[in-house]
Protein backbone atom coordinates (compact mmCIF):
# COMPACT_ATOMS: atom_id res chain seq x y z
CA UNK A 1 0.00 0.00 0.00
CA UNK A 2 1.40 3.49 -0.77
CA UNK A 3 2.45 5.52 1.71
CA UNK A 4 0.27 7.70 3.75
CA UNK A 5 2.11 11.43 3.08
CA UNK A 6 3.90 12.72 0.25
CA UNK A 7 6.48 15.30 -0.44
CA UNK A 8 5.68 17.59 -2.90
CA UNK A 9 5.89 20.45 -0.08
CA UNK A 10 9.37 19.35 1.22
CA UNK A 11 12.47 21.83 0.25
CA UNK A 12 15.29 20.65 -1.46
CA UNK A 13 18.79 19.62 0.07
CA UNK A 14 21.40 22.32 -1.41
CA UNK A 15 24.42 19.96 -0.58
CA UNK A 16 25.17 22.14 2.25
CA UNK A 17 25.93 18.85 4.50
CA UNK A 18 28.57 17.69 2.76
CA UNK A 19 31.81 19.57 4.33
CA UNK A 20 32.08 17.75 7.54
CA UNK A 21 35.96 18.55 8.97
CA UNK A 22 37.65 19.69 11.54
CA UNK A 23 36.52 23.24 11.59
CA UNK A 24 33.48 22.55 13.08
CA UNK A 25 31.37 20.15 15.57
CA UNK A 26 29.19 17.62 14.12
CA UNK A 27 25.89 17.69 14.88
CA UNK A 28 23.57 14.81 15.45
CA UNK A 29 19.44 15.38 15.04
CA UNK A 30 16.72 13.99 16.61
CA UNK A 31 12.97 15.32 15.60
CA UNK A 32 10.04 13.93 16.45
CA UNK A 33 7.68 13.87 19.67
CA UNK A 34 9.23 13.16 22.95
CA UNK A 35 7.83 9.62 23.80
CA UNK A 36 9.36 6.31 25.07
CA UNK A 37 8.32 4.63 22.03
CA UNK A 38 10.83 6.81 20.05
CA UNK A 39 13.91 5.51 22.49
CA UNK A 40 15.53 7.79 23.28
CA UNK A 41 16.97 6.36 26.47
CA UNK A 42 18.97 3.86 24.24
CA UNK A 43 20.20 7.38 21.65
CA UNK A 44 21.18 8.90 24.77
CA UNK A 45 22.71 5.90 26.15
CA UNK A 46 24.74 5.28 23.19
CA UNK A 47 25.66 9.18 23.52
CA UNK A 48 28.72 8.59 25.58
CA UNK A 49 30.18 6.20 22.91
CA UNK A 50 29.68 8.73 20.18
CA UNK A 51 31.45 11.58 22.17
CA UNK A 52 34.50 9.18 22.80
CA UNK A 53 35.21 9.05 19.32
CA UNK A 54 33.57 12.52 18.17
CA UNK A 55 34.68 14.57 21.15
CA UNK A 56 32.67 17.91 19.90
CA UNK A 57 29.54 16.24 18.35
CA UNK A 58 26.27 17.62 19.87
CA UNK A 59 23.44 16.33 19.95
CA UNK A 60 19.99 18.55 19.10
CA UNK A 61 16.73 16.91 20.35
CA UNK A 62 14.04 18.44 18.77
CA UNK A 63 10.19 17.97 19.97
CA UNK A 64 7.98 17.95 23.04
CA UNK A 65 6.11 15.53 25.38
CA UNK A 66 4.92 14.89 28.41
CA UNK A 67 6.50 17.18 30.98
CA UNK A 68 7.27 13.90 33.46
CA UNK A 69 8.62 12.29 30.86
CA UNK A 70 10.66 15.40 29.23
CA UNK A 71 12.13 15.88 32.91
CA UNK A 72 13.12 12.20 33.10
CA UNK A 73 15.21 12.81 29.84
CA UNK A 74 16.84 15.98 30.47
CA UNK A 75 17.58 14.01 33.77
CA UNK A 76 19.31 11.16 32.13
CA UNK A 77 20.92 13.63 29.30
CA UNK A 78 22.66 15.65 32.32
CA UNK A 79 24.05 12.41 33.45
CA UNK A 80 25.20 10.73 29.79
CA UNK A 81 26.93 14.22 28.91
CA UNK A 82 28.27 16.31 32.06
CA UNK A 83 29.62 18.70 28.92
CA UNK A 84 26.46 20.10 28.09
CA UNK A 85 26.62 18.22 24.66
CA UNK A 86 23.18 17.39 24.41
CA UNK A 87 20.59 20.20 23.49
CA UNK A 88 17.12 20.31 24.00
CA UNK A 89 14.93 22.62 21.68
CA UNK A 90 11.09 21.89 22.36
CA UNK A 91 8.49 21.41 19.56
CA UNK A 92 9.86 23.43 16.42
CA UNK A 93 7.86 23.72 13.20
CA UNK A 94 8.60 26.02 9.90
CA UNK A 95 12.03 27.88 9.70
CA UNK A 96 12.83 26.84 13.24
CA UNK A 97 12.33 23.33 11.94
CA UNK A 98 14.12 24.06 8.49
CA UNK A 99 17.28 25.48 10.39
CA UNK A 100 17.70 23.02 12.51
CA UNK A 101 18.16 20.68 9.58
CA UNK A 102 20.06 22.70 7.32
CA UNK A 103 22.04 22.70 10.16
CA UNK A 104 22.55 19.11 11.12
CA UNK A 105 24.74 16.03 9.85
CA UNK A 106 22.76 13.00 10.87
CA UNK A 107 19.27 12.59 11.56
CA UNK A 108 18.58 9.87 14.07
CA UNK A 109 15.25 8.04 14.69
CA UNK A 110 15.84 4.73 17.22
CA UNK A 111 11.97 3.79 17.00
CA UNK A 112 10.48 0.64 18.96
CA UNK A 113 7.58 1.02 16.35
CA UNK A 114 6.83 3.98 13.74
CA UNK A 115 4.26 3.23 11.50
CA UNK A 116 5.51 6.13 8.64
CA UNK A 117 8.27 8.41 10.04
CA UNK A 118 7.53 11.95 7.97
CA UNK A 119 10.62 13.22 9.87
CA UNK A 120 12.73 10.91 8.75
CA UNK A 121 11.34 11.79 4.99
CA UNK A 122 12.13 15.21 5.83
CA UNK A 123 15.57 14.57 6.61
CA UNK A 124 16.59 12.76 3.79
CA UNK A 125 14.81 15.31 1.06
CA UNK A 126 17.26 18.08 3.10
CA UNK A 127 20.06 15.94 2.15
CA UNK A 128 20.92 14.25 5.65
CA UNK A 129 21.64 10.55 5.94
CA UNK A 130 18.97 8.92 8.77
CA UNK A 131 20.28 6.44 11.00
CA UNK A 132 16.60 4.44 11.92
CA UNK A 133 15.52 0.96 13.73
CA UNK A 134 14.32 -1.42 11.55
CA UNK A 135 11.10 -1.12 13.40
CA UNK A 136 10.90 2.60 11.64
CA UNK A 137 8.80 1.60 8.46
CA UNK A 138 10.97 4.18 6.06
CA UNK A 139 14.11 1.77 6.94
CA UNK A 140 14.16 -0.36 4.34
CA UNK A 141 14.04 3.20 2.07
CA UNK A 142 16.99 4.08 3.43
CA UNK A 143 18.33 0.89 3.55
CA UNK A 144 17.88 0.35 -0.29
CA UNK A 145 18.28 3.50 -1.71
CA UNK A 146 22.09 3.73 0.64
CA UNK A 147 20.92 6.68 2.99
CA UNK A 148 22.39 6.17 5.86
CA UNK A 149 22.42 3.39 8.48
CA UNK A 150 20.09 0.78 9.71
CA UNK A 151 21.08 -0.40 12.62
CA UNK A 152 19.41 -2.61 16.11
CA UNK A 153 17.85 -0.80 18.75
CA UNK A 154 20.16 -1.01 21.07
CA UNK A 155 22.95 1.67 22.37
CA UNK A 156 26.05 -0.20 21.29
CA UNK A 157 24.99 -0.60 17.79
CA UNK A 158 23.61 2.99 17.66
CA UNK A 159 26.30 4.68 18.32
CA UNK A 160 28.55 2.09 16.15
CA UNK A 161 25.81 2.79 13.19
CA UNK A 162 26.15 7.17 14.01
CA UNK A 163 29.93 6.85 13.75
CA UNK A 164 30.04 4.71 10.87
CA UNK A 165 28.03 7.59 8.84
CA UNK A 166 29.65 10.65 10.57
CA UNK A 167 32.78 8.54 9.25
CA UNK A 168 31.68 7.89 5.52
CA UNK A 169 32.26 10.83 3.38
CA UNK A 170 30.74 9.52 0.30
CA UNK A 171 27.73 8.20 1.76
CA UNK A 172 27.08 11.88 3.09
CA UNK A 173 27.90 13.24 -0.11
CA UNK A 174 25.27 11.16 -1.98
CA UNK A 175 22.75 11.86 0.59
CA UNK A 176 22.96 15.66 0.33
CA UNK A 177 23.06 15.41 -3.38
CA UNK A 178 20.50 12.51 -4.26
CA UNK A 179 18.23 12.56 -1.14
CA UNK A 180 15.68 15.04 -1.80
CA UNK A 181 15.48 13.57 -5.79
CA UNK A 182 15.27 10.20 -4.25
CA UNK A 183 12.42 11.38 -1.90
CA UNK A 184 10.72 13.08 -4.49
CA UNK A 185 11.00 10.09 -6.72
CA UNK A 186 8.83 7.61 -3.88
CA UNK A 187 6.80 9.85 -2.46
CA UNK A 188 5.11 12.70 -4.62
CA UNK A 189 1.79 12.86 -5.09
CA UNK A 190 2.24 11.77 -9.36
CA UNK A 191 4.52 9.10 -7.65
CA UNK A 192 2.03 7.91 -4.95
CA UNK A 193 -1.33 8.37 -7.47
CA UNK A 194 1.16 5.86 -9.91
CA UNK A 195 0.82 3.26 -6.99
CA UNK A 196 -2.80 3.25 -6.11
CA UNK A 197 -3.89 3.17 -9.54
CA UNK A 198 -1.57 0.25 -10.02
CA UNK A 199 -2.53 -1.15 -6.87
CA UNK A 200 -6.49 -0.75 -7.67
CA UNK A 201 -5.59 -2.12 -11.67
CA UNK A 202 -4.20 -5.41 -9.73
CA UNK A 203 -7.26 -5.53 -7.42
CA UNK A 204 -9.78 -5.27 -10.80
CA UNK A 205 -7.45 -7.91 -12.61
CA UNK A 206 -8.09 -10.29 -9.39
CA UNK A 207 -11.74 -9.55 -9.19
CA UNK A 208 -12.14 -10.39 -13.13
CA UNK A 209 -14.05 -6.81 -13.48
Amino acid sequence: VPPPWVADDLADGDGAHRALDASRSPTILFLSRLHPIKGLETLLDAWPAVRATRPAARLVIAGAGEPGYERALKARAAQRATDGSVQFTGFVTGSEKARLLANADVFVLPSYHENFGVAVLEAIAAGLPAVVSPEVQLSGVVEENRLGAVVPRDARALASGIIGVLADAPLRERCASQGAAIARSLFTLDSVGAKLRDMYDLARARSGT
